[in-house]
C-alpha cells in the first residue's frame, strides 16, 4: 500500500526548496511504490480525512506522515496537535537552524529574538518537544535539540545535480571561464542575505586588500551587496555595509534568483567561492549547504573552519579551510592569495569539488535516508 505525505513549506526561498521540495520530488521518483508525497504552504484540515458515513461519524485518514517545516504560529500548533492526538497522524518538525542562538547583529534577530519574541519560542519549543519526531541539518544541530525531543533524524542538506547540470548553466559556467580568462580576470564569489553581516566581517578585510593588491580580481556579490530596506521598503546603504570601501568598478552584483532553478547559474560565474563564519554556537549547528552548492557549480571554496565546513572540505583538495582564531585577517588573506596566484592549484581544486559533488552530493542519490527515517517513524506511530 501506497503510504500519503503531507509536507509544509516554511516559505518558497533556499530553505524551503532544500529541506522540502527536493525530499519530496525524489521520493516522489525513486519511492512511488512506497510514498506519495504532496507539499503545501497552507494547512487546510479539509485534505486531511474524507468523511465515509456521517450518521456513524466514520472517516479515513487521508495522509500516514506530516512534515512541519519551521512553524511556530499558534494555530498551526493547534492543528499540529489535532493531526498527532486526535487524528493519529504522526507529526516530523522540521528545523535547519539554531533558532534560539540567532546572532544580535544578523537581520533575522528581530524575528528569533527569545527575549522579545516570547510566544513564538513558547510555540517552537512545544513544537519540538510534542512532535513524534524531528528532523535536523546536522549532528551538532541533534545535540542541541535532544533536550526536548529523543527522536531526532539527521539528514542533511543535499543539492539537485538535475537543476545544476543543465544545457544553459553548463553553456553559462563555460562562457564565463573562456571570458575570464579572454581577460585576465578572477572574480572571487559570495552568495547570501543580509543575514550574514556578522560572517562577512570575517572575511571583508582581507578581501579588500586583495582587491587592492591585484587589478585582475574582481567581487562578485550573489544577492545582497549590504543593502538594507526601511519600513517603506526604499534600499539604504548603512555604514554596517561590509563593502562599502570597495570601488565600483571591482564589484559586480549578480541579482537575487527569483526562481531557485536560476540560483546554480548565478553560482557559475565564481571562479572563487568565499564562506566566512563566525565561530559561534549558531554556525556551529549549521550545515555545509554553501560548500556543497559552490562544489556543484565547480567552485573551489575557501571558508571558516567552523563545524559545518571543518568536517565536509577535504583541506587543499577541494577547498581551503581558514582559522577561526589567532592571526585571522593574514589566513584569509594568504588563502585567498594563494587561489588567485596559483591557476593551476585553482582549477584543480574546482575539478576535484565539481567530482566529489557528482559521486557525494546530489539529493537523487541520498533521497533514500528521507525513505528509512519516514518508515521509521510510520512505524513506530
Amino acid at each position: 500500500m501506497v503510504m500519503n505525505i503531507l509536507m509544509w513549506v516554511a516559505d518558497t526561498a533556499g530553505c524551503g526548496h532544500v529541506r522540502i521540495n527536493l525530499p519530496a520530488k525524489y521520493l516522489n521518483k525513486n519511492f512511488s511504490n512506497i510514498f506519495n508525497v504532496k507539499t503545501s504552504q497552507v494547512m487546510n484540515p479539509n485534505e486531511w480525512v474524507t468523511l465515509l458515513n456521517k450518521e456513524k461519524s466514520l472517516y479515513q485518514k487521508n495522509f500516514n506522515l506530516t512534515v512541519h517545516q519551521r512553524q511556530y504560529g499558534a494555530p498551526n500548533l493547534q492543528n499540529m496537535r489535532f493531526l498527532q492526538d486526535k487524528l493519529k497522524i504522526p507529526c516530523v518538525y522540521e528545523i535547519d537552524d539554531y533558532l534560539h542562538k540567532v546572532h544580535p547583529q544578523s537581520s533575522a534577530y528581530y524575528a528569533y529574538n527569545p527575549a522579545t519574541n516570547v510566544e513564538r519560542f513558547k510555540n517552537i519549543d512545544a513544537y519540538l518537544r510534542d512532535s513524534k519526531a524531528i528532523t535536523v541539518t546536522t549532528n551538532y544541530l541533534k545535540n542541541v535539540y535532544s533536550i526536548y525531543n529523543k527522536n531526532i533524524y539527521v539528514l542533511e542538506n543535499y543539492i539537485d545535480l538535475d537543476e545544476i547540470f543543465t544545457d544553459e548553466i553548463r553553456k553559462t559556467r563555460e562562457c564565463r571561464r573562456m571570458e575570464h580568462e579572454a581577460k585576465g580576470e578572477i572574480w572571487i564569489g559570495w552568495a547570501g542575505s543580509n543575514t550574514h553581516l556578522p560572517d562577512l566581517n570575517v572575511a571583508k578585510d582581507a578581501m579588500i586588500r586583495i582587491l587592492n593588491e591585484f587589478p585582475n580580481v574582481k567581487l562578485c556579490l550573489g544577492g545582497w551587496d549590504g543593502f538594507f530596506r526601511d519600513k517603506e521598503g526604499k534600499i539604504h546603504y548603512p555604514e554596517t555595509n561590509p563593502w562599502k570601501d570597495v570601488p565600483e568598478n571591482k564589484k559586480i552584483v549578480i541579482p537575487w534568483a527569483k526562481d531557485m532553478k536560476d540560483y546554480p547559474k548565478m553560482l557559475s560565474h565564481f571562479d572563487i567561492g568565499i564562506a566566512p563564519l563566525e565561530d559561534n554556537d549558531f554556525n556551529r549547528c549549521k550545515s555545509d549547504i554553501k560548500f556543497k552548492e559552490y562544489a556543484g557549480a565547480g567552485v573551489p571554496v575557501i571558508a571558516s573552519s567552523v563545524e559545518p565546513y571543518a568536517k565536509s572540505i577535504k583541506n587543499g583538495v577541494d577547498g581551503l579551510l581558514v582559522q577561526t582564531k589567532g592571526a585571522v585577517f593574514n589566513d584569509w588573506y594568504k588563502k585567498i592569495k594563494s587561489l588567485v596566484e596559483n591557476r593551476e592549484l585553482r582549477l584543480q581544486m574546482a575539478e576535484n569539488v565539481q567530482k566529489r559533488a557528482i559521486v557525494e552530493f546530489d539529493m537523487d542519490k541520498n533521497v533514500y535516508k528521507w525513505k528509512d527515517a519516514y518508515l521509521e517513524i510510520i512505524q513506530r506511530g
